[in-house]
């Protein structure tokens, strides 16, 4: 027993405290005081003495300061002004915002709006938590934080997340601020927010000088697509930020903005962000009409980015353009271009195209072990090969022995009842 006693001497030097906390821990903490801990604060409580429970929240050891929290979100509305006094000096933040979010007291709003330009994250997150947590008590103090601009962006961050309803003719009044900072700030809380009356004000930050706005904007119409159309789109796909453009051939291809193909077919052929020529080959294929899109997307087969030259495969095979059967075999001659992304799509470009071709174009090029090659390269085959491709054949009997997924084994198999 006298060993075991011993022992739990040491147990509260092995729980870890943060760094202030231990700052003020004396460095002999006595078993004794630890076990009166519980005592002494259940002491306080029935004093209502708060500001020596939020001292002991701010200066006591992990455990106590445990014990002070809970007591104090269950003495409730009683506690807030002395937390929110102790608030005031920004130290210990975390801690005393732990509280009052969980009493969730109207009346800690203002002040945990204040604290919104706090340069430590961890402090800055909880303030921000326990702002969302109050909900609508939260929002005014939100809107007076936006047009503060140490506090514009986290306020934003939180009022995008409440989605007040009653505030939505106040958050267009911020769209249309003069202030750069502030117009950036609405137009991210209206991307989430989404209110279809305030399409007009979105509309006109399309050309905001301020690139965060413009990307925002374009951001709101691409989610609130097709349920309008967007006058100035031929201008913004040419917008200078990528990010904007990449909004703005997505909602191009939402919309089926025939006017648009010309540029979006420009944008597949010349963009400097293979992201945006890829995101295109979507664009000009749904924009197209009367086969305009083959050319361009024949165009797009040589592609220096393996994922625009693969998009652009599958893009020809839904059109059937037959006449993309010799460039898509020549795009499996390109050394450079051997990724199973490019095989996978040009093989079902073949496929769906449903002309010959030569079937032992393919060999050099499969990966067995990827099942979406292996499945265009069967249907690829099943369209093509003939009897006399013996090492097509070949091939495909060594798949099946081969100890790879057998998904499509019997596929295998029956093609090669076909070619006998």
């Amino acid at each position: 027993m006298k060993v075991f006693a011993a022992a739990l001497l040491f147990v509260p030097f092995l729980i870890p405290a943060p760094v202030h906390a231990l700052a003020n821990v004396p460095a002999k903490t006595s078993a004794a005081s630890e076990a009166a801990a519980p005592a002494s604060v259940a002491r306080l409580a029935s004093e209502n003495d708060y500001n020596a429970l939020i001292n002991l929240v701010e200066k006591s050891s992990p455990q106590t300061r445990a014990q002070a929290q809970y007591v104090l979100v269950n003495m409730g509305g009683r506690a807030v002004p002395a937390l929110l006094d102790a608030l005031k000096k920004r130290e210990y933040v975390p801690e005393l915002v732990f509280v009052l979010n969980g009493i969730k007291d109207g009346r800690s709003a203002e002040p945990l709006a204040n604290l919104l330009n706090l340069k430590d994250k961890k402090s800055l997150e909880s303030v921000k938590n326990a702002l969302f947590s109050l909900g609508s008590h939260s929002v005014p103090y939100l809107f007076e934080a936006i047009e503060d601009p140490s506090r514009c962006q986290p306020a934003a961050e939180v009022l995008a997340s409440i989605k007040a309803a009653e505030y939505r003719e106040k958050l267009k009044n911020c769209l249309k601020d003069n202030r750069v900072y502030v117009r950036q700030a609405a137009a991210e809380v209206e991307l989430s927010w989404l209110d279809p009356s305030a399409r007009g004000d979105m509309e006109s930050l399309l050309s905001d000088k301020n690139v965060a706005i413009r990307r925002a904007a374009s951001a709101y119409f691409l989610a609130m697509a097709p349920n309008f159309s967007v006058k100035e789109l031929p201008a913004l796909l040419k917008d200078p930020d990528a990010d904007v453009r990449r909004n703005s051939v997505q909602l191009a291809t939402r919309l089926r903005d025939v006017r648009c193909f010309g540029i979006l077919s420009e944008i597949l052929l010349k963009d400097p962000d293979p992201e945006v020529r890829t995101l295109s080959v979507e664009a000009v294929f749904r924009c197209g009409e009367n086969g305009q899109a083959v050319a361009p997307l024949i165009a797009a087969l040589k592609d220096n980015d393996l994922h625009v030259s693969a998009a652009a495969a599958r893009r020809l095979g839904a059109l059937k353009a037959a006449q993309a059967g010799a460039p898509l075999q020549e795009l499996l001659k390109n050394k450079g271009k051997q990724s199973d992304d490019v095989v996978d799509a040009v093989a079902g470009a073949l496929a769906d195209i449903g002309d010959k071709f030569d079937a032992d174009s393919l060999l050099p090029y499969i990966n067995w072990n990827n099942l979406y090659v292996v499945r265009s390269v069967i249907r690829a085959w099943n369209v093509s090969a003939s009897p006399g491709d013996v090492k097509v054949k070949e091939a495909l009997k060594n798949y099946i022995k081969m100890p790879v997924d057998d998904r499509y084994k019997n596929k295998v198999r029956t093609l090669l009842e076909k070619l006998g």
